[in-house]
């Protein structure tokens, strides 16, 4: 791996000349690096277009040019490629006659063929890798627990019996438990099923087995997802199963 030299952006003033170096510390991708032929044609127009455009001089522009194509020679790249000559306008023609955009995974030779194959119909294949960085190294984040996460539909089962409360909540499941305790210790019977089922029976309810079955943090979607677990659970103490579910699938769940 071969790097540019050292230093940063220089602008030197003499007279009313400025000269602007791209005399920056840039690392360069050796041309065997595992990655699609266009992201190297890709590195190597982009630091041209910088010598290019970014040199006011004619003697500071050329020396950039060779300083970028030297150093990308080095690392591999071969000379019809720092040589060529770029058409603009077989780029814009080709933007326009596509017919769609496929991105797929870049596995060395079959990526390539597949490429070839969509481009004769027109269509317009972008890569992708396969492992990225991100997936080699650790989150360096800790979980957060699964009853502090907001936005849930939850399961609360009950130790007497096999019955459970199924409900959603913006809210925490560890919150909407604290809120549950409250309604049954200050007799709020209409505040939900569960609360109506520990006083009619008398029974408790298994706080420490309550579950997370889903999290949904947009609002009809939670919605519909608890008319859906209430409805696929026969063994639900809810009084009222949604209607958000449609009727004409019922059927399917049992």
């Amino acid at each position: 791996m071969t790097y540019f030299r050292k230093g940063f952006s220089v602008a030197n003033r003499k007279g009313l000349h400025l000269i602007i170096s791209l005399d920056e510390k840039i690392r360069s991708t050796n041309f065997n690096h595992h990655s699609t032929l266009a992201h190297k044609c890709a590195a190597l127009n982009t630091l041209l277009h910088r010598a290019d455009k970014l040199c006011d001089q004619e003697s500071e522009q050329k020396k950039e040019i060779d300083l970028v194509r030297s150093t990308l020679k080095q690392n591999g790249y071969p000379d019809r490629l720092l040589y060529r000559k770029k058409s603009a306008n077989a780029t814009k023609n080709q933007e326009h006659e596509t017919r769609g955009l496929a991105i797929l995974p870049y596995l060395p030779g079959l990526t390539d063929k597949i490429k070839r194959c969509l481009t004769t119909r027109k269509i317009q294949v972008a890569s992708k890798p396969v492992r990225k960085l991100g997936n080699l190294l650790t989150t360096i984040k800790d979980p957060v627990d699964i009853k502090s996460r907001q936005g849930v539909v939850y399961s609360i089962p009950c130790r007497d019996c096999n019955k459970r409360h199924i409900g959603e909540t913006k809210k925490s499941l560890e919150t909407r438990q604290k809120e549950h305790k409250a309604d049954i210790k200050n007799k709020r019977f209409d505040k939900s099923a569960l609360t109506q089922h520990t006083f009619d029976l008398n029974h408790r309810m298994d706080w420490d087995n309550s579950k997370v079955l889903e999290f949904e943090s947009n609002y009809c979607t939670c919605r519909f997802m608890e008319s859906f677990h209430k409805n696929s659970d026969k063994g639900t103490m809810n009084a009222k199963r949604s209607d958000l579910f449609p009727g004409i699938y019922r059927f399917m769940l049992h």
